[in-house]
């Protein structure tokens, strides 16, 4: 029985709240509907920028000072942002709870944005940009992100670009940040052996009438997809490849179906992607396929990596799985495998506070809904083998793919192997 629960304020501040009596610690998360998604094309990288500033010091403490102060309480925490939130989240023990939410409200609600602190960071994230350029990976399926959609800045990478980052102003990341970090566009997460009551107390102490501008709501945008190939040359021993294929968004009935799909196709060590093409053939080290799920879009994913020697037998040999897959469907055997591997990881998923602190929160900012582990087992469970194959014939079409390639030789006809 899902013992996850939603308290929502007033003000319309959202409390998701979970009690664990076996666990001797206690999450903590805050996050804004703020990412790439909403960002003007002149502050992309705006809520990614943020949230490093959140760290550089608030009206009480300095950033060495934050850092210490959940050090010394023996709390482990972080952040990170995607293209649609930014979270902040800390664990501690059950005894170091209120402490935990002191500081991270602290961090959320008063964060000063020092001038000094300010260029400092921007030069911080400027490495971190070149590191994500450099990283070859990383680029390849930027290049393809880029091209599924099109125009849009969902296409953007979330750290921003040189240009929107050397043009920032701190006055003009201050308003951003006060804009969107409102009442109703926050979601507080607070989990593990901690009595309802006392979570509503922290929230109410240290949030609920915290912030500087009304609500704001959050605008999920509709995105396009657009198809075809772009490729990219550089001197490196390994070629990459993405190929980002039709997906389901956060809402669809069809999302369990999906990742059942993917799990099949390329998921781990039984798929059918890595059986045939690593251990069978020979053609890589690594080959994978996976979901992207959005509020309001969502994709599949293949990538690999192997020799510029095998580039042709590589792009022939994925067109090769995909289509027997097609022509021949899947076992039952396969299915079963796959749903226990996803039903092991949901229900594991609930033995760290931590873990379950994430899942509980991402799960509410994306879809609207509380967790529910036994409900998602039960989805996992009623997927059938007419379900997969119907995901399958939906995704596996090359001529709605958005593919990236990266290599020392780009000469490979690409559109010919694979839309052929």
């Amino acid at each position: 029985m899902n013992n996850i629960k939603k308290i929502v304020f007033d003000n319309g501040l959202t409390l998701t709240y979970g009690f664990n009596d076996n666990s001797m610690g206690v999450g903590i998360m805050l996050t804004a509907k703020c990412g790439l998604i909403i960002e003007p094309n002149e502050m992309q990288g705006a809520s990614h920028f943020i949230e490093h500033m959140l760290f550089k010091g608030t009206k009480k403490r300095d950033a060495f000072q934050t850092g210490f102060d959940l050090d010394k309480i023996g709390a482990f925490s972080n952040a990170y942002t995607t293209k649609e939130r930014t979270a902040f989240y800390a664990v501690s023990l059950r005894e170091h709870a209120e402490e935990c939410m002191e500081i991270l409200s602290d961090m959320y609600f008063n964060a000063t944005f020092p001038d000094e602190e300010f260029e400092k960071e921007r030069n911080v994230i400027l490495e971190e940009l070149n590191e994500c350029i450099d990283d070859h990976g990383d680029f390849c399926y930027t290049n393809a992100t880029k091209l599924y959609y099109g125009d849009t800045i969902f296409g953007g990478e979330i750290v921003g670009t040189e240009e929107t980052l050397k043009a920032i102003t701190v006055e003009a990341l201050r308003q951003f940040k006060d804009e969107h970090y409102t009442a109703n566009n926050t979601i507080i997460t607070i989990y593990g052996n901690i009595s309802e009551e006392d979570a509503v107390a922290l929230v109410e102490k240290y949030c609920l009438n915290n912030f500087k501008c009304e609500n704001k709501d959050f605008e999920s945008k509709h995105l396009i997809p657009h198809f075809g190939v772009v490729k990219a040359k550089r001197d490196i021993n390994q070629n990459y490849l993405e190929i980002i294929l039709p997906g389901y968004d956060a809402f669809s009935d069809k999302r369990r179906a999906a990742a059942v799909f993917t799990n099949i196709l390329g998921g781990g060590y039984s798929s059918r992607l890595f059986q045939e093409l690593r251990e069978k053939r020979a053609l890589c080290y690594s080959v994978d396929s996976s979901n992207t799920v959005y509020t309001s879009s969502g994709f599949t994913k293949i990538s690999s990596s192997f020799n510029n020697a095998k580039t042709a037998e590589m792009l022939q040999g994925i067109k090769d799985v995909t289509k027997t897959l097609l022509e021949k469907g899947i076992k039952q055997d396969e299915l079963d495998l796959v749903k226990e591997q996803a039903k092991t990881a949901f229900v594991l998923s609930a033995e760290s506070t931590l873990g379950m602190t994430k899942t509980i929160n991402s799960e509410f900012a994306i879809t609207g809904k509380l967790f529910d582990a036994e409900e998602i087992v039960k989805e996992i469970n009623a997927v059938t083998r007419d379900d997969v194959m119907d995901i399958a014939k939906e995704v596996l079409d090359f001529n709605k793919a958005a593919i990236s390639f990266l290599g020392s030789d780009t000469s490979v006809d690409i559109e010919k192997i694979m839309l052929g």
